[in-house]
């Protein structure tokens, strides 16, 4: 069995099995070919922010513990870690995820969450993308006058997935779009 004949649906997981090659998912209607695929964005590290919190937490009160009774200023340093605490487990609730999955199709890539579907970046008018380590941001930068999508890891779910995204639409932009490359964008063409 080769990979074309047992595929998913990108935007429902509907089993493709048995359907052309190119067709429109008879589930949810959206309209597929061979390369189209989808990256789900999900945020894993969601409460690592909660989870290192628990640990100073945890070590404060066997510091407190040990050291005995707590006079006014055990009290205050209390009253300081559970402001720090409160602040840095807030914190992690302003970066949800972007959408559900990132889905790639022939006519470029596009964000999908059960509110909508933005409208697809064409494969024509991206020039690279790129994820580093170091920041964690998805970089598509794109032809012409327009400004590079820069898209935080913390939106995609991660660095990995950033990494992820960024290699797809390489990959793809060569199957898509081969004949724009940088050199093309810089003479005016």
């Amino acid at each position: 069995m080769d990979a074309a004949s047992h595929r998913r649906c990108p935007r429902c997981d509907y089993d493709l099995t048995g359907l052309p090659v190119e067709h429109i998912c008879p589930e949810c209607g959206f309209a597929y070919d061979l390369h189209s695929t989808s990256i789900r964005l999900t945020a894993r590290r969601e409460y690592r922010n909660a989870q290192i919190v628990g640990v100073f937490w945890l070590a404060y009160f066997v510091f407190m513990w040990k050291r005995g009774p707590v006079g006014a200023s055990g009290w205050l340093l209390t009253i300081v870690i559970f402001i720090f605490a409160g602040i840095f487990i807030f914190r992690q609730r302003k970066f949800p995820t972007i959408a559900e999955r990132m889905i790639f199709r022939r006519d470029g890539f596009m964000f999908y969450s059960p509110s909508g579907t933005t409208p697809p970046v064409s494969w024509s008018t991206i020039r690279s993308a790129s994820c580093s380590w170091w920041d964690g941001k998805l970089i598509i930068d794109q032809t012409g006058n327009q400004d590079p999508i820069s898209i935080s890891h913390r939106s995609l779910g991660g660095v990995r997935i950033g990494k992820q995204c960024a290699a797809e639409i390489i990959r793809l932009k060569e199957i898509y779009a081969p004949s724009i490359m940088p050199a093309d964008d810089e003479r005016g063409q």
